[in-house]
């Protein structure tokens, strides 16, 4: 989680508690170009099957982020002249692709782009500069100017030597530098790169009496740069209510949180030391698994739905025992910005919800960028939070259920639960992990990692317990609470 989402998350908390999805935003009805219409007969008896056909004429491996550093049965690695695109298509149209190749770091530098920023070093080990830099189309701010369509993207890349005066385009991508605008009054929260032995570090800092700062080292091993140290805070002037380190040279997560529960005229003026006394409400650690690669941490820690441009589904796959025509499903798009969405290097989840005849019904749904797939995984008859993981081969999820006694609504219903749910990626094998009283309270998923989940429970004005599991829900034990106002 980026320090800018911790932030985010914050200041949601101060206003309230994790929100439930329901029906609202995008029309189900609306219409993607690209897809197949699907009709009331094609979905009569379609369960677990496909509903759209691909369409005839499109590459097999699908949509990849526009970077160099990718599997290496992507099409990215299929480049064999200088020129030819590193990136596949569905991506953002005013970012170009950099040259492959080059004699020069201002070669990669494309017309109407500018280097902002940029770091020696020696990646590869051949004693030749190497070089990491970040790019931008210029502006002047004084007049307005702000970039293309009113946004800005930044572009990290590097590139390697392959001999005296010969460079080849390591990666590039639009994910992992915050814009100018992102750092609110603070103005352009970007902080220069630095550079020690085979790692480079990004680091960011912005918002107003609320803020964030966040650093990542990524550090190259074998020929893929991996991400191997990061920290983010969160915090009110200089009082941190949030912080994350994770060190996976060490393989360890270390997180301090406090409470929103403070006050602010007298946090305002306190000193390091004081704040140190104080103290954390909740402290622990939690075993990293593998470190994520460059390219995995930006498809999970950068912005990725808000800097895709083709939504095209080319195929829309119902999990058994879910039955919908095309028409009753929304779609992915820009709406997932507002609706508390997970996404990494696999795709998208996101809900929503359909008007039956009788009630209504909630559905999980995952957009996979590699085929433009839309899997329909989930169906449950109370609403959703926003708040869903993918941990390995698992998806974990919260909702609201009613309870067995009745069948009043969940929302007025005393004997109703939120329970926690993990299902396979395909929708099968669905299993209860955890569960809480509805009334007043919610789940959130703070962690998963190391084969064990930390949640948190929103208790309406007590203080919200936090308990620590087993990924399946066992081993359980409450670590401790963080006072709410």
């Amino acid at each position: 989680m980026s320090g800018r989402e911790i932030a985010s998350r914050v200041v949601i908390l101060v206003i309230g508690a994790v929100t439930l999805t329901g029906c609202g935003g995008a029309s189900s009805g609306q219409s993607i170009p690209g897809t197949t219409e699907i009709t009331e007969t094609e979905t009569a008896d379609i369960s677990g099957n496909e509903i759209t056909e691909p369409s005839e004429g499109l590459p097999e491996n699908g949509v990849t982020e526009n970077t160099a550093d990718l599997p290496e049965d992507s099409p990215a690695h299929s480049a064999e002249s200088e020129g030819e695109q590193i990136s596949a298509a569905g991506t953002i149209p005013s970012v170009p692709t950099l040259p492959a190749m080059g004699s020069e770091l201002s070669d990669f530098v494309p017309e109407g782009w500018e280097l902002m920023d940029s770091v020696e070093l020696d990646y590869n080990g051949d004693n030749i500069t190497d070089y990491v830099g970040v790019q931008e189309v210029p502006r002047d701010v004084e007049k307005g100017e702000v970039g293309y369509d009113s946004t800005d993207f930044r572009i990290l890349f590097a590139i390697e030597s392959e001999g005296p005066g010969q460079y080849r385009l390591d990666f590039q991508n639009e994910n992992l530098i915050p814009t100018w605008d992102e750092g609110g009054p603070f103005g352009d929260p970007y902080e220069p790169l630095t550079a020690e032995g085979n790692s480079f570090t990004t680091s960011a800092y912005g918002g107003s009496a609320w803020k964030w700062s966040e650093t990542y080292t990524y550090t190259y091993r074998d020929g893929t740069w991996y991400l191997t140290w990061s920290e983010v805070f969160s915090m009110f002037g200089r009082y941190i209510v949030n912080e994350v380190t994770d060190d996976w040279e060490k393989g360890v997560r270390t997180r301090k949180i406090r409470s929103e529960d403070f006050d602010k005229d007298t946090v305002w003026m306190m000193e390091e030391a004081e704040m140190e006394a104080e103290g954390y409400d909740l402290e622990y650690e939690l075993r990293l698994d593998e470190p994520p690669t460059l390219y995995q941490a930006s498809k999970r820690w950068g912005s990725p739905p808000e800097q895709v441009t083709d939504w095209e589904v080319r195929e829309i796959i119902l999990a058994e025992g879910i039955e919908l025509s095309r028409e009753m499903i929304e779609m992915p798009g820009k709406s997932l910005l507002y609706n508390g969405i997970y996404y990494d290097e696999k795709g998208v989840l996101y809900t929503f919800c359909h008007d039956g005849q009788d009630e209504q019904q909630y559905y999980l749904a995952m957009y996979r960028w590699q085929d433009k797939s839309l899997h329909v995984l989930a169906k449950e008859d109370g609403p959703f939070t926003d708040n869903m993981k993918v941990y390995g081969d698992r998806i974990y999820y919260s909702a609201v259920y009613k309870s067995a006694e009745n069948g009043e609504n969940a929302e007025e219903d005393d004997g109703a639960v939120f329970r926690l749910n993990r299902i396979n990626m395909d929708g099968t094998g669905k299993e209860s992990v955890f569960e809480t009283p509805y009334r007043d309270r919610q789940i959130e998923i703070m962690d998963i990692s190391g084969g064990e989940i930390i949640v948190k429970v929103y208790i309406g004005e007590e203080p919200d317990p936090v308990y620590r599991m087993d990924i399946d829900g066992g081993n359980l034990r409450q670590i401790g609470q963080i006072p709410r106002e």
